[in-house]
């Protein structure tokens, strides 16, 4: 390094320093005044700090001397031989080369196949934000030999992308929408910036100032236009999450022919299928005071249930009688008999009880038993799923039971 550059290094550096005061500074001001606390760990934050600003001034100073003239003579060198084919084909692999090794969209795309359970693709996405920079930045390219105004390719490019949005999945929009802003970062940027000054610098007739700017908003735009159709790509071929791969397996292995009658045999909704599951049906017998039945039923409603069956009751009472035929009607009431599955009962059950306090003021009584042989019933898949999925979480536990207990 001469002492040109490195003169050139230091005032880097101290500019870098002085950049980083801002920010400095609202760390502290929250830190010690609105939070008042002073970090255990403030010398390893200062530390860091002075990092960040010794890696601010070698990347600067990388650019300076490497990236930008690289950039700058390559597009000299296309530009003086005339020929477009090369000029549009290397504008496409730098956009493509520098995107795939952007380390944010690494971390972008690993956080939105992990949230969505494996139904994003981290490697199809990055390639898929890297390609469509490449075709950016060819069209960006393009745009300069020819001279055309930046404005109508942008304005054109917005359009498409609103009119998109409309379509795209909700849950890949916003992740589109960012990564516009992911795929110009530190690695694209000086690259890109230093293709298209160098561009716009040697072909006649063009002004580094209007034509050399505006590579990087192409960059920016398409990302979030391509993403958003891989999206709708992706709802229209059905890629399946892995939860819902899970529910799916877990769905094929419930739904099993009738052949053991000690099962209950179920009508599943949404289908012509009538299967066996080996699932625990109760049944929930709830007596409650006839003006009370309407709150029962909100409650179990709410609750999750589904049916019930409302029997007229009258209640008389028998203690103290010699001939019970010589009763007279004490109380009327109904009667609200639920079949459910085992994982429905406490809830239904809590929730008439708390909803007509039962065990306080009010008046009533509430039982289940269980049932076998259970025929007729018809359950949803997602009743089914939640079962199931119950039995397999119960079957978990146990293992690490008996593993605690046998170590």
């Amino acid at each position: 390094m001469s002492m040109l550059q490195f003169n050139f290094f230091l005032k880097l550096l101290k500019e870098s320093f002085r950049d980083l005061i801002p920010i400095i500074l609202v760390i502290l001001f929250f830190q010690l005044a609105i939070i008042q606390t002073v970090p255990e760990n403030w010398v390893s934050t200062a530390i860091g700090l002075c990092i960040v600003a010794v890696g601010l001034a070698i990347f600067l100073q990388g650019l300076e001397i490497g990236i930008f003239p690289v950039g700058d003579g390559l597009a000299q060198g296309f530009a003086k031989s005339g020929s477009t084919f090369w000029i549009l084909f290397f504008g496409f692999l730098i956009g493509f080369g520098t995107t795939i090794a952007e380390p944010a969209l690494a971390v972008i795309a690993d956080k939105a196949a992990s949230i969505s359970s494996g139904r994003i693709d981290a490697s199809m996405l990055r390639y898929v934000v890297a390609l469509s920079v490449g075709f950016a930045i060819l069209l960006g390219v393009f745009r300069i030999i020819k001279g055309h105004p930046i404005h109508y390719y942008i304005i054109v490019g917005y359009i498409l992308v609103v009119g998109v949005t409309f379509f795209a999945p909700q849950e890949i929009i916003g992740l589109a929408y960012d990564l516009g802003g992911v795929t110009t970062s530190t690695v694209t940027v000086p690259l890109v910036a230093a293709l298209g000054i160098g561009l716009a610098t040697n072909i006649e007739g063009r002004s580094p100032l209007i034509d050399g700017f505006g590579l990087i908003a192409f960059a920016s735009l398409f990302p979030m236009l391509t993403v958003m159709l891989y999206g709708i790509l992706t709802e229209k071929l059905g890629i399946k999450s892995d939860t819902e791969i899970e529910t799916a397996n877990i769905l094929r292995d419930a739904l099993v022919d009738a052949e053991n009658m000690d099962l209950a045999t179920v009508n599943v909704d949404g289908t012509h299928l009538r299967h066996s599951l080996k699932m625990s049906f109760y049944a929930v017998v709830v007596i409650v005071p006839e003006d009370k039945k309407e709150d029962a039923l909100q409650a179990a409603t709410t609750a999750g249930a589904t049916g019930v069956t409302v029997l007229k009751t009258q209640g008389i009472g028998l203690e103290g009688m010699n001939n019970i035929f010589r009763t007279s009607v004490e109380s009327n009431g109904v009667l609200l008999l639920f079949i459910l599955p085992q994982i429905k009962v406490n809830a239904i059950i809590q929730a008439i009880i708390h909803a007509l306090h039962i065990m306080t003021t009010g008046k009533g009584m509430a039982f289940f038993f269980p049932l076998t042989h259970m025929k007729g019933i018809s359950l949803n898949r997602h009743e089914i799923f939640e079962v199931k999925h119950e039995e397999k979480l119960k079957e978990k536990e146990d293992k690490k039971e008996e593993s605690l207990h046998d170590s």
